[in-house]
């Protein structure tokens, strides 16, 4: 619980590569728990809204793309967790 909560207060305060980072210690951990999925929809949201901050094409279609795998569970199928 307290990664998911300092994942959040770092994403609040602005810094969301940097939760990003954080929430992967939960967000790539092998499982279905209530906080596994709940960091994976914290990971897809911070990651639809790097894919807006971004300047580039190509970042912010791999953040839209890892967003989509996320939510579709399909991550696993590239060995992403």
């Amino acid at each position: 619980r307290a990664v998911i909560e300092g994942a959040r207060a770092l994403a609040a305060q602005g810094q969301v590569q940097l939760a990003l980072h954080v929430i992967d210690l939960l967000a790539t951990a092998g499982g279905d728990a209530p906080e596994i999925a709940e960091a994976r929809r914290l990971k897809a949201g911070w990651l639809r809204q790097r894919a807006a901050e971004v300047p580039s094409y190509v970042s912010r279609n791999l953040y839209q793309v890892g967003a989509d795998m996320i939510e579709q569970g399909t991550q696993a199928r590239f060995s992403i967790r």
